[in-house]
């Protein structure tokens, strides 16, 4: 499969088991495709599923996370009269950087304390925090696997404003259809490959709906066809045994035997010829059926 993940918000949707995370992780860098390649024209940041709360698990406090502590720690010791001139390097310019890390900390909806120990903190909370800092940083791609999950409905507000706020693409995994429905566009995992559908959920809904229709009429079509095959097969058996059946009352009276039996091996042969070349058709529409409803599968919303 080939596509291409421009500029914009596309979400990536699909049965569970299809494959997202692995097409993420390909994405991102962290696995090498078996075959094929995966260009990036960019850094590329990625949220994994369960990562939030796994990633915050080896830092110590929400400012360890956001690698500010140092920063943190130099300004409080120059407040308390401190004068090595480390504590000005690692401050620079951001002099107040406790004030906006705790404006930040608040709209996220978090508490305020930037030395809050991160294992405090709820998944909900967790998941923001991780968000803010790729919304943050200065990478030029977005990858956010299941972002909604732990978020309340404030909160998925949250990240639908960061994400159309954001200066990149971001490819976002969800089942959340509120969150779908703020994409620009989709793509479907599935064992067929990747398809790509124009507008956000309620459009591909409707595709989706629109084929799977289509899907259906074409199965019962071709459920048709097989039904009269096999009936038109059945009546040329049972044209081809009446033959058959004269010539063995014929040959009793004695009459013309070997020409009745010269005739029935032709039309044995030809009838046979004809069976297997319907036969041949027929296995041919079966293994369309089977296409067919296989593409049904995966067409079913999951």
């Amino acid at each position: 499969m080939t596509f291409t993940l421009e500029n914009k918000i596309t979400g990536l949707v699909g049965r569970n088991g299809a494959g997202k995370s692995i097409l993420a992780a390909l994405l991102a860098g962290e696995r090498t495709p078996y075959s094929g390649s995966v260009t990036t024209f960019c850094r590329v940041g990625w949220l994994r599923q369960i990562g939030a709360e796994e990633k915050l698990v080896h830092y110590e406090t929400v400012s360890d996370f956001l690698s500010v502590r140092k920063r943190l720690e130099a300004l409080s010791r120059i407040a308390a009269g401190g004068c090595d001139p480390h504590y000005f390097e690692l401050i620079g310019d951001n002099w107040l950087l406790r004030e906006e890390l705790e404006q930040q900390l608040l709209a996220l909806g978090l508490p305020v304390d930037p030395f809050l120990p991160s294992q405090s903190l709820s998944g909900g909370q967790l998941t923001r925090l991780a968000l803010h800092q790729l919304f943050q940083s200065d990478y030029g791609y977005l990858i956010l696997d299941e972002p909604g999950n732990h978020l309340d409905q404030q909160g998925k507000r949250w990240l639908i404003e960061q994400m159309r706020r954001f200066d990149g693409g971001i490819l976002v995994i969800s089942h959340d259809r509120d969150i779908l429905r703020c994409v620009d566009c989709i793509l479907e995992l599935n064992s067929l490959g990747v398809r790509h559908y124009g507008g956000a959920y309620d459009v591909y809904a409707e595709q989706r709906a629109n084929e799977l229709a289509s899907q259906e009429r074409s199965i019962d079509h071709v459920k048709t066809e097989i039904k009269q095959m096999r009936q038109t097969m059945q009546k040329n058996r049972e044209k081809a045994q009446q033959p058959a059946i004269q010539g063995k009352q014929v040959a009793r009276s004695g009459s013309q035997a070997i020409l009745l039996n010269n005739k029935k091996q032709d039309a044995e042969r030809a009838g046979g010829a004809r069976e297997s070349n319907q036969n041949r058709q027929l296995a041919q529409v079966q293994d369309q059926l089977s296409k067919l409803n296989k593409q049904h599968e995966m067409l079913k919303l999951y």
